[in-house]
């Protein structure tokens, strides 16, 4: 029989939880970037060999006896996969240009101190340097909606119109096409012409600019 937990089992039991998944300090851009690279390939895999690409094949798929709910459950995964792959590779980006992506604590010495703190940490993405260690939370990352908005900040040659218009704004649709289906999962998706464009636009630009390896996303992408 299970144990009933109260509410302080449980909290301790999410501590463990998530001790057991700690990520600690991330520094190596890397293993970042090369996972958004595989989640990438699966997004476009999907894309250009896709049911949902060639209404024809779609038709045929359903004739021989196949699901649409397979037609809809390879637009979900596209939408998935690419929204993790822009994450990863935004926060990679982030790390390449010397900016934490971990989460960081504000310090409580003051209400002076903390109040300072408290604007720095939600306002200005930070360097390594700028910050004490003993500041960073090892559990998690900052949410990818603050690397987006603060996207000007590893692109210092590019006005904040320029960034809005080649590379925040295909983030956004990335970001909220994949929140779309974790929250909903319904399959029905109003995609505007030029969106998908948009977001390879702003991919482009940051192995371009901050990478420095346009072989690797053309290949992926072609």
């Amino acid at each position: 029989m299970t144990n009933l937990m109260s509410n302080g089992q449980l909290k301790r039991y999410k501590e463990k939880l998530a001790k057991r998944f700690e990520i600690g300090i991330i520094k190596d851009y890397l293993p970042l970037k090369k996972s958004g690279e595989e989640f990438l390939r699966e997004a476009y895999a999907l894309r250009k060999g896709g049911l949902f690409n060639e209404f024809k094949l779609w038709k045929q798929h359903v004739q021989k006896g196949g699901s649409f709910n397979d037609f809809i459950l390879q637009e979900i995964k596209y939408r998935l996969f690419l929204g993790v792959a822009v994450e990863l590779i935004v926060k990679a980006a982030f790390l390449k240009q010397g900016y934490i992506i971990n989460s960081y604590k504000n310090l409580k010495q003051s209400w002076y101190s903390g109040l300072v703190n408290l604007f720095v940490s939600k306002n200005k993405p930070l360097k390594f340097e700028e910050v004490v260690h003993s500041r960073l939370i090892t559990q998690h990352t900052q949410d990818i909606s603050y690397f987006i908005d603060h996207i000007n900040f590893i692109f210092p040659n590019l006005t904040k119109k320029e960034c809005n218009t080649y590379i925040r704004k295909g983030l956004e649709i990335a970001r909220i096409w994949r929140n779309k289906e974790i929250h909903l999962a319904s399959g029905s998706h109003s995609e505007l012409i030029g969106e998908d464009e948009d977001i390879k636009t702003a991919i482009h630009y940051i192995y371009q600019e901050i990478f420095d390896d346009e072989k690797t996303i053309n290949l992926i992408m072609l």
